[in-house]
């Protein structure tokens, strides 16, 4: 049997399966279930559901600890994924942020406006900078259940008004970043997207994702005003510097020194 099936993908269906939002038990009734049947008095529930949802959104396992969910009111599985992805943010990254939504552009124009993408080393998906002309994105799996856990806590975020639109902002910004299958190529040359679906597929993945979904604040706004800003600025001197070396010299020669 092992031969015929890859333990990753048997754990996948419960995985999915357990976040569905139709089979959300209360965070309480499955503590006390956990109780009545763990067998270390050390192990906790939050321990358990940490490590059986440590690859759930990229191959780096984030580094959450179980007391850093103490003083968080737990409702479900569902919920503590999210938090999963919030606790590793630093302090008021998504505190007083503007609510309107301002589009950017796709990878590939990024990429010719010289802007630069690099794979960030964090904890969360969400936590998406953009420093000195160089966009720097948490990695992301991109497989069948990543869709169905982020469809799952857009409409989660949806359906309760006291939590924050973070994940659909999320899932918004990802999704004007991506426009084409050369986006997806861009993103998955510099490590920032394993791609399991086919171009195609994944260049739909986002937009899918958040068709109808409504983010009443959008927390990634100051992020897009620097990206338009840095390529409103460098895209002249980047094109004038491409027209140069290939109309004027066709052979580079001489050029070699502009890039």
């Amino acid at each position: 049997m092992n031969e015929m099936y890859n333990p990753e993908e048997l754990r996948t269906y419960p995985q999915v399966s357990m976040i569905l939002p139709e089979n959300q038990i209360p965070w309480m009734e499955l503590e006390r279930l956990f109780s009545l049947t763990k067998l270390s008095p050390d192990e906790s529930l939050i321990q358990l559901a940490l490590k059986f949802f440590s690859n759930i959104f990229s191959s780096k396992e984030p580094s959450v600890a179980p007391n850093q969910f103490q003083d968080i009111e737990i409702k479900h599985i569902l919920d503590l994924l999210r938090h999963l992805l919030l606790i590793p943010l630093s302090s008021g990254k998504f505190e007083g942020e503007p609510t309107e939504w301002e589009p950017i552009p796709c990878a590939t124009k990024m990429n010719e406006a010289g802007i630069k993408f690099t794979k960030a080393y964090a904890d969360s998906i969400l936590d998406i900078n953009f420093k000195n002309g160089v966009l720097e994105i948490p990695p992301l799996s991109i497989q069948e259940k990543t869709e169905t856990i982020l469809r799952n806590l857009i409409s989660f975020e949806q359906c309760c008004p006291s939590y924050l639109p973070i994940v659909t902002s999320y899932v918004i910004f990802m999704g004007n970043l991506i426009d084409t299958e050369k986006d997806v190529e861009i993103l998955s040359v510099h490590d920032i997207i394993d791609n399991w679906l086919y171009p195609e597929d994944a260049k739909q993945f986002f937009k899918k994702l958040y068709h109808g979904a409504y983010a009443r604040q959008f927390f990634y706004l100051g992020i897009c005003w620097q990206v338009n800003r840095h390529r409103k600025y460098w895209w002249p001197r980047w094109r004038a510097l491409y027209v140069f070396k290939h109309l004027h010299h066709p052979l580079g020669y001489g050029c070699c020194n502009l890039f």
